[in-house]
C-alpha cells in the first residue's frame, strides 16, 4: 500500500479459479475467424487486411462466391480458392509488416462438436486490441458485494421489517439503493448520487491480459435440482449457439485500487481494504448459500476453492449484479417473487421460477479441463 496524502493506493489481484467473459459487445462472425483443428486453434483475422488482401491480388469474386455459399469454412476458401497455405496467413511480411492474424486462441477437447459455425462473443479489448477488464466492471463487482454487507449486518428500529411493499414505486418493485449508498451528507437526498460513498473508491483498467491466458469456451445452461420435481419444466442442461473468449482459470489479474480517505471517513461505515475484503467474502457466502446451492454440486462440477471471491463478467447472471436477495433475506419468498417478477416482465418464460423455488432458475456454467465451472469466481487480494 502506498499513502499519498489522504489517498491509499492498493494493488488488487484476481486470481480466476473458473473461466472468466467480460465482454465487449462485439461478435466475431463465423466467417471472420478460422478454425484450424490440426493447431487446434481459432485464428482471428484483421478484416480490413483481409479485405485489403483479396483487392491486392484479384480475389475479390472468389471471396464473393464463398460468402454466396453455404460452405462456412473459411479454412478451405483460403487454402482451396486462393491455393494458399494456412501458415501464410501469420506471415509477418504478409501485408507489409502486419499478418492477417489478429491473434489465436486455443481450443480445447471441452468445446464438444467445435466446428466452426458458432459466433464468437469477444473479450474486452483496449484499442491495440490487447484482453482488459475494464475498472468499472470490478468497481461494479464491489459496489454489489459491498451493499450485500451493508443490508446484512443492518440493524432495524423495533417493528420495523423489510417487505417488498414497502420498495414498491409506481407499481414496479425498485430497491431503495441510495438509501445505503448515497449517505456521505446527513439528511441529503437518497438519490442524489454526488453523496454515493463510492466516489471516495476509485479502480484502474486491468493490466492487459495476454492472449496465451485466454481460452475459448461454450456456455451452458444448468437446472436447478428442484427441476426432476416440476413436470412442466424442460430440466435438460442447454448448450448455447455461441462461444466465448475467456480468462482461463488460475490466471492472476492486476488492477490499482485507490481509496480517498477524505470521502470515506465522513462515512459512519467508512470503506477500508479490511472492511471491503469481509464484504467480498459474506457476498460469496451469500451467494453459495442462497442461489449456487440450489444447483447440482460434485463431479462434473468443479470444487471452487473456500476463499473470498467475487462474481464477474457476463454469464455470471442476475443474482450477481442485484441486491434484492440480501435485502428481504428475511423473507426468502419475497425475494424470490420480486426477481420472478422483473425476469418474466424483461424476459418471459420464468413462469416456473416460483415452483423451482428459485429466481433466476438456470445457472451458466462453462467447461474447462473436464469439469463444469460456475461463471466468474475470481480469488480477490487487495495489498
Amino acid at each position: 500500500m502506498i499513502q499519498q496524502d489522504h489517498l491509499q493506493v492498493f494493488d488488487l489481484t484476481l486470481k480466476t479459479q473458473s473461466p472468466l467473459f467480460v465482454g465487449s459487445g462485439r461478435k466475431i462472425g463465423k466467417r471472420e475467424y478460422i478454425y484450424s483443428q490440426n493447431q487446434g486453434c481459432v485464428k482471428i483475422l484483421n478484416m480490413e487486411l483481409f479485405f485489403d488482401y483479396m483487392l491486392r491480388h484479384d480475389l475479390v469474386r472468389q471471396f464473393e462466391k464463398f460468402m454466396l455459399s453455404s460452405n462456412s469454412s473459411l479454412l478451405d476458401f483460403w487454402t482451396r480458392d486462393c491455393h494458399l497455405a494456412e501458415d501464410w496467413l501469420e506471415h509477418p511480411k504478409l501485408m507489409g509488416d502486419k499478418p492477417l492474424v489478429q491473434y489465436r486462441l486455443a481450443v480445447t477437447e471441452d468445446v464438444a462438436g467445435y466446428n466452426g459455425t458458432k459466433e464468437i462473443h469477444q473479450f474486452q479489448r483496449d484499442a491495440y486490441g490487447r484482453a482488459y477488464i475494464p475498472g468499472s466492471s470490478l468497481k461494479g463487482a464491489l459496489r454489489t458485494a459491498w451493499l450485500v454487507h451493508l443490508l446484512l449486518h443492518e440493524t432495524l428500529a423495533p417493528g420495523k421489517k423489510r417487505t417488498l411493499e414497502a420498495f414498491e414505486v409506481n407499481h414496479d418493485y425498485v430497491f431503495p439503493e441510495g438509501s445505503y449508498a448515497n449517505r456521505l451528507r446527513s439528511g441529503a437526498a437518497a438519490d442524489d448520487i454526488l453523496d454515493s460513498i463510492f466516489r471516495g473508491v476509485q479502480v484502474s483498467d486491468s493490466a492487459p491480459i495476454d492472449n496465451d491466458k485466454l481460452i475459448l469456451t461454450g456456455r451452458t445452461l444448468i437446472s436447478p435440482l428442484s427441476a426432476a420435481r416440476v413436470e412442466a419444466f424442460d430440466g435438460d442442461a442447454k448448450d448455447l449457439p455461441l462461444y466465448q473468449e475467456c480468462v482461463r482459470p488460475g490466471e492472476t489479474i492486476r488492477f490499482r485500487l485507490t481509496l480517498d480517505q477524505s470521502i470515506l471517513n465522513r462515512y459512519a461505515h467508512p470503506i477500508t481494504k479490511d472492511a471491503l475484503l469481509e464484504a467480498i467474502a459474506e457476498f460469496s457466502r451469500f451467494y453459495q448459500d442462497t442461489f449456487l446451492s440450489h444447483f447440482p454440486q460434485g463431479h462434473p462440477v468443479a470444487n471452487i476453492p473456500d476463499t473470498p471471491h467475487l462474481i464477474l463478467g457476463g454469464g455470471t447472471g442476475f443474482f450477481s449484479k442485484t441486491v434484492g436477495y440480501p435485502y428481504l433475506k428475511d423473507d426468502y419468498a419475497a425475494a424470490l417473487k420480486w426477481t420472478q417478477r422483473i425476469l418474466q416482465t424483461q424476459h418471459g418464460r420464468h413462469e416456473a421460477d416460483i415452483s423451482l423455488g428459485v429466481s433466476p432458475h438456470r445457472a451458466r456454467y462453462v467447461t474447462y479441463a473436464g469439469k463444469r465451472y460456475p461463471a466468474g469466481f475470481c480469488e480477490v487480494n487487495i495489498l
